[in-house]
């Protein structure tokens, strides 16, 4: 296999769509990524939406954070990340249907649950409740709420309460940008923010029976 074999890019009017092998180790992937996107091509891939194709590979947690840290590293914006369940039409309609806020398609899945997505900052009073993972481009604010049987995602600062694993999947995980949530649950274990000032972006996941918080 070639480097030129592990990224295929190609770009549409969502913006750009990096197909990923599915069989290659992840952190070639993720190094030819981070060369593709940067050095003498950074000028024309800046600012560029991205939608990362992983196919039928299921990434980690820690697969995902460092993903969603190169590209953050690359400058581009990250839209989302799309998985091939290998469902049929029929099982696929029936989960789009618990997407109100933005219709998807039957790739849009990670992990076998559907993924909500909202583009625009959560108020104080605004919740979501939602049998899937939740993926939000914005902010979280205080007074605002997310309760997901899967995880949750914020490209942006979260400040409001976060329930991710609310259906008691102790894999779930919690990831911002500037991890400040009032309240932080994932399955039956609860924290709150530490008091000093998040560094940078965050994952909250369980380890040993308790949530911990570490940079990305």
């Amino acid at each position: 296999m070639t480097k030129d074999d592990l990224i295929t890019i190609k770009g549409d009017r969502d913006g750009l769509h990096l197909f990923c092998q599915e069989t290659a180790l992840w952190s070639e992937v993720i190094a030819e990524i981070k060369e593709r996107l940067t050095g003498e091509h950074q000028r024309f891939f800046a600012g560029a939406s991205v939608i990362v194709e992983i196919g039928e590979r299921n990434l980690a947690v820690e697969e995902v954070s460092t993903l969603w840290a190169t590209l953050l590293e690359c400058g581009v914006q990250i839209k989302g990340i799309k998985a091939d369940t290998g469902e049929d039409s029929k099982a696929t309609e029936k989960k789009s249907s618990f997407v109100s806020e933005k219709k998807i398609s039957e790739t849009e899945y990670l992990s076998q649950r559907p993924i909500y997505i909202m583009e625009r900052n959560m108020r104080s009073g605004q919740n979501i409740t939602f049998d899937g993972h939740v993926l939000v481009f914005g902010d979280v604010n205080p007074g605002a709420e997310i309760i997901a049987a899967g995880f949750i995602m914020v490209f942006g600062s979260l400040r409001g309460i976060a329930h991710a694993g609310a259906t008691g999947d102790e894999k779930a995980w919690v990831m911002a940008s500037r991890l400040q949530p009032t309240q932080l649950r994932i399955a039956n274990c609860i924290t709150r923010a530490p008091a000093e000032e998040p560094q940078g972006p965050e994952i909250a996941k369980i380890h040993e029976g308790a949530i911990i918080c570490e940079m990305i």
